[in-house]
């Protein structure tokens, strides 16, 4: 069974002022980049990316090999 696993609440987002470029030409896909970035306590940052695929997104970034994903509340 697959278990939704979230980023933990002591990391910061941080909006940035790049981009990457979106690789996909329709505009959905399973990782497409975000201008937001994620920070550990152990200062260690991370590109959050989007999983689209209808009108929704769900934002994730990955740690450890694995996906965590974020709440859209904790958006600045």
């Amino acid at each position: 069974m697959n278990k939704i696993i979230y980023a933990p609440d002591d990391w910061q987002i941080v909006a940035t002022d790049h981009t990457p470029a979106n690789r996909s030409v329709t505009g959905y896909g399973g990782q497409i980049p975000t201008r937001y970035t994620i920070t550990s306590p152990d200062n260690r940052t991370r590109r959050v990316y989007a999983i689209c695929y209808s009108n929704v997104a769900s934002l994730y970034c990955i740690a450890h090999g694995k996906r965590l994903f974020i709440q859209f509340w904790r958006f600045p």
